[in-house]
């Protein structure tokens, strides 16, 4: 049982050490490729793409906030992947899904012009299972700008909300309607606090 201890605080030791020692690297098309030619071990890779990923939805949410609802799915694959409840190869394959994520949702952005608002409204229904909603996105976000103070105000809140379940429940999203509401919720939630901060 001690030698088991101990090797466990042994790895866990040596794998904290090693991730402050891996560089972080820019969300690219190349990264993935980048990171096979440098590292042989999937567990570095895996290491080096959370902390990558963390960085990256730390620096950039505020300009690119689609990127944190995408970093909360990312999260969930770190946690699982510490617990030892995702292997690392489902881990790896996982986040090398999102970096793909990543770099096809700053393509879209810049082919469709859109606010960065109804963007992220756009991209946020993208990942839910809707397509050909760009005209949608922009309701929806028009729709949070009708009720500026939602985030402070119960009654705001309370008005806003139906509103946006009235023009999802047309959507093949019927089913998924509290949790779609509640990723924008969300996601809007933590935009409206780092303009406040």
């Amino acid at each position: 049982f001690l030698n088991k201890t101990e090797a466990l605080v042994r790895k866990r030791v040596a794998a904290s050490g090693l991730e402050e020692a891996l560089p972080l690297f820019k969300i690219d098309e190349d990264l993935l490729d980048k990171l096979k030619k440098r590292h042989k071990s999937d567990t570095v890779r895996v290491i080096n793409l959370i902390k990558t990923l963390q960085k990256t939805v730390q620096d950039e949410k505020n300009a690119e906030p689609y990127l944190i609802d995408i970093g909360e799915r990312a999260e969930r694959i770190r946690e699982m992947f510490e617990s030892r409840q995702d292997g690392t190869k489902q881990a790896l394959t996982e986040l090398e899904r999102i970096i793909r994520e990543i770099n096809e949702a700053r393509r879209t952005r810049a082919d469709k012009k859109m606010d960065i608002q109804s963007f992220t409204i756009f991209w946020i229904l993208k990942e839910a299972g809707l397509s050909d909603h760009e005209g949608l996105s922009v309701e929806l976000s028009a729709d949070f700008a009708s009720y500026p103070n939602w985030h402070c105000n119960a009654e705001e809140k309370r008005k806003l909300k139906p509103a946006l379940y009235k023009r999802l429940i047309k959507t093949p999203l019927k089913d998924k309607l509290v949790d779609v509401v509640g990723r924008l919720f969300n996601v809007m939630d933590e935009l409206k606090r780092r303009e406040g901060a």
